[in-house]
């Protein structure tokens, strides 16, 4: 099914006999936005004789697919939509496998990451000049980080108190950056959140927890569902509180998280640069 700005478009098809199999083959122009769907019968046929004579037919699904397509929503947020449907007419016992697929078709959408201050403080204005200049989505992560932006922007850094987690240190906000947080703390729990996205990523669980109000949350979130292109600013200056050895191991491993955040980002399948200060 092709679901095109909120509208279920039906496909023009040409019937060929291939190895005694009847095909029916398609050709069109994908656009920005396109939503591609693929259902088992598990999903069309749901609620056979029990809430529905017929299931839930091919007509209706695609029907209901313009809902959550027209709001633009991420993929596997329309695909949990899509089973919860399905579960909610098995009355909670599937009857057959349910499986969905979808292709969202996006543009190139940029995210820039800057953590951790320069090696050499005079490089302090080269890097956010640079990281600034980057279009798309911008955040900045580290206390430290944030401070060295704020001063060189000349703009005010405040602390989000509204919210408080006893795991994930508030967020922050710097007028023109999109998001502000802490380092190590949330950088390792927004690492372990997308690779969990990537074991179960319709997993309503997941999902729901990708909009909890925390730092990590809020990090991962962007970086799945709002990122094609990472680009990493790393500042290569020790922070002594991370080097010390009476601060957990975890602590000592900030230079190391940018690395696994690069391998969990292209295990997503998302382009990943980096540029060192």
């Amino acid at each position: 099914m092709l679901i095109r700005d909120g509208r279920h478009i039906p496909f023009e098809y040409e019937e060929k006999t291939i190895e005694g199999k009847l095909v029916r083959e398609s050709r069109f122009t994908a656009r920005e936005g396109d939503y591609f769907v693929i259902v088992s019968d598990g999903v069309t046929q749901a609620g056979m004789g029990e809430t529905l004579s017929f299931g839930w037919g091919c007509d209706e699904v695609a029907d209901f697919l313009c809902g959550p397509c027209g709001e633009k929503l991420s993929a596997p947020r329309v695909i949990n939509r899509v089973l919860d449907v399905a579960k909610d007419l098995y009355l909670g016992k599937p009857g057959d496998d349910t499986t969905v697929s979808i292709a969202h078709i996006l543009p190139r959408q940029p995210v820039s990451l800057f953590s951790g201050p320069p090696k050499n403080p005079e490089d302090d204005s080269r890097l956010v000049r640079d990281y600034i200049e980057t279009r798309g989505l911008h955040i900045v992560s580290g206390g430290t980080s944030s401070e060295i932006l704020a001063r060189e922007l000349k703009r005010p850094l405040r602390v989000n108190i509204d919210y408080t987690d006893s795991d994930i240190p508030p967020t922050a906000a710097i007028e023109g950056i999109d998001l502000v947080t802490e380092g190590v703390m949330t950088l390792k729990r927004a690492i372990e959140m997308i690779g969990e996205y990537i074991d179960r990523p319709a997993v309503p669980n997941m999902i729901s927890e990708l909009d909890d109000p925390h730092g990590a949350a809020k990090l991962a979130k962007i970086l799945i569902e709002q990122c094609t292109h990472l680009n990493r600013f790393i500042g290569k200056a020790v922070n002594p509180a991370h080097q010390n050895p009476d601060f957990p191991t975890e602590l000592r491993v900030k230079s190391r998280l940018m690395d696994d955040l690069a391998a969990v980002m292209t295990r997503l399948g998302r382009h990943v640069e980096k540029k060192y200060y």
